[in-house]
């Protein structure tokens, strides 16, 4: 029986996942190569210091999609409202740029270079984020996988000319590779048909952000487990195990591809789906979580050999870390994905719920546990905190 509903469910559904999927993958295999390149070339400390540029831009670029790229996408109205997000980001913009620029100071990150290269990064994830949900609510996939192959596709030529000795890596330019490449994304701004309507243009803006809110936080919390993880590890330890640790983080966060792979393709759909008034279907869901798990088995049987194969013998400490981040970063990516049906329930307040739950976990756990047990007991603080959530999530929604 079960069988059969497995075998009936919408074929077209995991053609769009493989699409997207296999996109990700492709796009984060050269960016895996612009970290390797930066991971041999630097010392561990400078990849250390590295690492928490990197998480911090990516958590306060969110700061600019913070949750109104997912709701632009499930709202139903008949005009897409275009003009309300694009002035969303440029009010999120403000905030976000005032908030790195404050926290690169108290890290004291106050290189020139360093801090243009934060601005211009976020204003470049800005863009491509707005992108993102255009291509995304209409469902042009293919477009939504070359949005992120133009940046990585930069950071693989930067990656292969490091190899090759015509560039001289150092903390600074690699930074600015990382941000920068980001803008190449616009270039794709000229295929789009935009038609854009001015109502209360700031107003709709304000009330957009607003009910985003708690999604939106969430979704802060959920990218800044890294920064949070670099922040603890620096404050109780210092760059060099921050470099270590972030080695074996990146390896584990393929689980992130995944999952963000299942979500571009399931929100619009569901999203479809609800106002259409047709029921769910989540034996999809069970599925690929099942899929994620035997993906997480596979990773940690060749996690060894390819930390030592690619980024060298000086991270090989790494090792006692990751097998614990792959589990853990499976988990995540189960119910991150499955965040979608609190999307098209309107239960956003459910996801804040969970998310903030879990950080109160993995901080507490992670600051009782690092002085004792140095970076493996961040790691652990990651897989119980990222196990509670996980349940957390499967009662709420067997609630909805």
């Amino acid at each position: 029986m079960v069988l059969q509903k497995i075998k009936a469910l919408n074929t077209k559904t995991f053609q769009k996942i493989f699409l997207v999927g296999f996109g990700n993958f492709f796009n984060a295999a050269l960016g895996f190569l612009f970290l390797t390149a930066v991971a041999r070339n630097l010392t561990v400390e400078d990849f250390g210091k590295y690492a928490l540029l990197t998480s911090l831009l990516v958590v306060y670029s969110k700061i600019l999609d913070f949750g109104t790229n997912s709701l632009f996408v499930v709202r139903q109205e008949t005009k897409d409202n275009l003009a309300t997000l694009i002035a969303s980001k440029i009010m999120l913009l403000v905030i976000a740029v005032a908030l790195a620029l404050t926290t690169l100071t108290l890290f004291s990150f106050t290189q020139p270079l360093i801090m243009a290269g934060f601005v211009g990064g976020t204003i470049a994830y800005g863009i491509n984020y707005l992108l993102f949900a255009i291509f995304q609510k209409r469902e042009n996939f293919s477009k939504l996988v070359v949005l992120n192959m133009l940046p990585a596709l930069i950071k693989a030529i930067a990656a292969i000319l490091i190899f090759a000795g015509i560039i001289t890596i150092t903390l600074q330019n690699a930074f600015l590779i990382f941000g920068l490449s980001i803008f190449s994304s616009a270039l794709l701004v000229g295929s789009l048909k935009l038609k854009l309507t001015k109502i209360n243009l700031w107003q709709e803006a304000h009330e957009l952000i607003k009910r985003a809110a708690p999604a939106g936080m969430a979704q802060l919390i959920t990218e800044g487990y890294p920064a949070v993880s670099n922040t603890i590890i620096k404050l109780a330890q210092d760059f060099v195990q921050v470099g270590i640790f972030s080695v074996a983080n990146k390896v584990a966060q393929v689980f992130t591809l995944t999952s963000l792979s299942i979500f571009t393709v399931l929100l619009p759909k569901n999203a479809l789906k609800k106002h259409k008034d047709e029921p769910l279907e989540l034996l999809e869901a069970i599925v690929l979580s099942l899929g994620i798990i035997a993906l997480a088995l596979i990773v940690i049987l060749v996690s060894k050999p390819l930390v030592i194969a690619v980024f060298g013998a000086k991270y090989i400490q790494s090792l006692g870390v990751l097998k614990l981040l792959i589990l853990a970063s499976a988990l995540t990516a189960i119910h991150t994905f499955m965040e979608n049906y609190f999307y098209v329930a309107r239960r956003m307040k459910q996801i804040l719920v969970i998310t903030t739950i879990k950080l109160v976990i993995l901080i507490g756990l992670a600051l009782a546990l690092v002085p004792a047990f140095s970076i493996s007991g961040v790691a652990w603080a990651h897989l119980l905190a990222s196990l509670g959530a996980t349940v957390l999530t499967l009662m709420l929604l067997n609630r909805i």
